[in-house]
Order: C-alpha cells, then sequence, then structure tokens
C-alpha cells in the first residue's frame, strides 16, 4: 500500500510538474486520500501567495499560505467535514467543484478537480483566481453608477424645480393676458362708443352750423332789408321836410291875405305841425333801423365768430374720430399680440409638462439601468463564484 502510494506522487509529480509550471495561473495538487497533503505548487501560486500572504493568513487559523506546501489542505478550510464530503462527490463524478473563498481583505475563485488514471484517482487539482481587484472595480462601478444617478437625479430634480418656476410663470402670464385681454376688449368697446359719440358730435356740431350759416343769411339779408328801409326813412323825412317848408310857405301867404287866409293859415299850421311830427317819426325810424343794423352787425360778426369755432370744432372732433380710429386699430393690435402671447404661453406650458415627463423618464429609465446593471453584475458574480457553495 506505501509503495503504490509512493509510487503514485512520483508519477503524479513527474507527469504534471513540468506542464503546470508554465501555467499563468496559480494550481496546486493534493493527493487524493488521507490528510490530502498539498503535493505540489506552480510558480503562479507561489507568487499569489506571497504577494498577499497577510491578507489571506487573516482569514486562517494561524496557517500560512506561504507554507501550505507539505500542508493538509484541510488546515486552510473551517469545515474540514464539508471539504470531505465535496472530494467524495468529486470522486464519484465528473463534475468541477467551483467556489469563492474569501481570506481576509481578498477573494479567490476556486476550481477542483479529479486527476484520474483511469479508473483510479491520483489526486485533485485546484487552481485560483484573484478576483479581488474585479470585484472592486465592480463595486466601485456600481458606487460610482450610483453616484452618477444620484447626480443626475439632483440635477433632474433642480431642472424640475426651475420648470415648475417657468410652468408658474407662464401660468402667471396667461392670467395676466388674460386679464389684459378683457382690459383691452374693454377699450376697444369704450373707444367704439368714443368713435360713435365723436361721430354724433361732428354731426350735431356740422347741423348746429348749418343752422347758424342759414341764420346768418337770414340777418344778412335782414340789414340789407333795414338799409333799403333806411333809404324809405330818408325819403320820408326828406318829404316831411319838404311838406314843413311847403306849409311854411302856405302860412306866410296866408297872412299876407289876412282876414281871407286866416283858415287857409290854420290848415298851413296844422300841415306844418304833421310835417314836423313826420319829420321826427322818420328820423326815429332812422335811429331804429341804425340800432337794427349794428345789432345785426353784431350778430353777423358772433354768428361768423360761430361759425369759425363750429369749423374748429368739426376739425377737433375729425381728429379725435382719427384718434380713435387710432386707437381701436391699437387695440386689435394689441388684442392679437395677446392672443399670440396667450397661444405661445399655452404651447410653453405643454412643453414643460413634456420636459418634465421625459425627464421623469429619464430619471426611471436611469434608476431602472442601474438596477438592471446591478443585478447582472450579483448575477455574474452568483454565476462566476457559484456564491451558494461559498468556503472559507
Amino acid at each position: 500500500m506505501l509503495r503504490r502510494l509512493a509510487s503514485s506522487r512520483s508519477r503524479l509529480r513527474a507527469l504534471c510538474a513540468a506542464a503546470l509550471d508554465a501555467v499563468e495561473i496559480p494550481v496546486m495538487l493534493a493527493e487524493p486520500e488521507g490528510e490530502h497533503r498539498i503535493i505540489y505548487e506552480n510558480p503562479a501560486a507561489k507568487a499569489l501567495f506571497a504577494q498577499h500572504a497577510a491578507e489571506l493568513n487573516e482569514g486562517l487559523r494561524g496557517a500560512d499560505v506561504r507554507d501550505a506546501l507539505g500542508q493538509s489542505i484541510h488546515r486552510f478550510h473551517r469545515n474540514p467535514r464539508a471539504v470531505e464530503a465535496v472530494l467524495e462527490r468529486l470522486r464519484q463524478t465528473h463534475e468541477t467543484h467551483a467556489a469563492r473563498i474569501e481570506l481576509g481583505g481578498r477573494t479567490l475563485e476556486t476550481h477542483v478537480r479529479v486527476v484520474r488514471d483511469g479508473d483510479r484517482v491520483l489526486g485533485y487539482l485546484a487552481h485560483w483566481f484573484d478576483r479581488t481587484a474585479e470585484l472592486d472595480a465592480a463595486a466601485r462601478s456600481a458606487r460610482e453608477a450610483r453616484e452618477s444617478r444620484d447626480r443626475l437625479a439632483h440635477g433632474v430634480a433642480q431642472i424640475a424645480a426651475a420648470l415648475e418656476e417657468l410652468r408658474a410663470s407662464a401660468h402667471e402670464v396667461a392670467t395676466a393676458s388674460a386679464v389684459l385681454r378683457e382690459t383691452s376688449t374693454t377699450v376697444s368697446e369704450a373707444a367704439n362708443h368714443g368713435d360713435g359719440a365723436v361721430e354724433r358730435v361732428i354731426s350735431a356740431v356740422e347741423v348746429m352750423s348749418e343752422r347758424i350759416r342759414s341764420t346768418a343769411q337770414a340777418l344778412s339779408a335782414l340789414a340789407e332789408r333795414a338799409q333799403s328801409l333806411d333809404g324809405v326813412a330818408s325819403a320820408i323825412g326828406g318829404i316831411a321836410d319838404q311838406t314843413n317848408l311847403l306849409a311854411l310857405n302856405a302860412a306866410i301867404e296866408a297872412s299876407r291875405a289876412g282876414a281871407a287866409g286866416r283858415g287857409f293859415a290854420v290848415v298851413a299850421d296844422e300841415v306844418r305841425q304833421l310835417a314836423g311830427r313826420a319829420s321826427e317819426l322818420a328820423r326815429e325810424i332812422a335811429a331804429g333801423i341804425g340800432e337794427v343794423r349794428g345789432g345785426v352787425r353784431d350778430a353777423v360778426n358772433v354768428i361768423e365768430a360761430g361759425l369759425e369755432e363750429s369749423a374748429r370744432s368739426v376739425e377737433l372732433g375729425e381728429t379725435a374720430r382719427g384718434a380713435v380710429g387710432s386707437i381701436l386699430e391699437g387695440t386689435e393690435g394689441v388684442q392679437r399680440r395677446i392672443e399670440e402671447i396667450a397661444t405661445a404661453m399655452s404651447q410653453q406650458q405643454e412643453a414643460v409638462e413634456e420636459i418634465a415627463r421625459r425627464l421623469h423618464d429619464v430619471v426611471q429609465a436611469s434608476s431602472l439601468d442601474g438596477e438592471q446593471s446591478a443585478s447582472r453584475q450579483s448575477t455574474t458574480a452568483r454565476d462566476r463564484f457559484r456564491v451558494g457553495q461559498r468556503e472559507r
């Protein structure tokens, strides 16, 4: 039995040492029975254990990975019975056992399989991968992804706050536009009423001007008639003076006739008195006609001044009507601009809401991608390291 075991060891070493020394991954061989002592380490395994001895030894019970050669593999495991069960299962099957081993601050991925010579078990071959850097990189990547998502969420929150302020401002502008539109409509209606009032005032002033003009024409005709009456009054005065002169001459002739002309003298005196009275009335009529002519002249002057004022009033009314028309045009332009602003604000609110929805979708997609990425990394780690078969 001892000879056969020694022969197996010699043969195993002879066959594997030369090939395994050139392998770049850490490889170890353990004997098939007994304490399963480590009978071979390739240079890559020695280098790994030497480089990280301090970290690896922290998880061991006083063992030193640098002195693993010749030691039982059970010294490097906490549960020898579980290890024996795994080795026995491997002897019965052709499977490869994979597990993650954490020692200190290092994480090693180990793969164990049986070395056979036909049906005879020559030993157990184990090789390792140091996955510490890979796991640290994955954790760092996940952490950076979380930080990136957090920054994105923070930035999106700030943008969302700004968008909310913009939406509120747009709502305020829309409200102000509605109020301004109502005010503009009121101003437009008032301007329309004002335009109608100005039109009525202009029409009334024109009618009044026409009447004043007709009155001026009538007064002018009255002045001409008064002037003709003045001639009549002058003629009457002249006739009265002639009559008075004739009556005086008749009185003189009657006095010369003596008693025979006394009755004629009385008649002549009466005629003279009537002529005097007619002359006085003619003068009074002339004075009255003069006063009438003066009054008519003053009235015509006042009417002409009124006509000038009426003309200016009409001009001012036309100017006012033009101003009201400009107000109406301006009000219509303001209303159009207000409608454009209201439409733009409505479109802006829709755009803000759409941007908010897109940002929400971006955040949701980013969170989902991060969760899926973390899940993929976790699944990859479980699949690669067979986490359910962890050993220490």
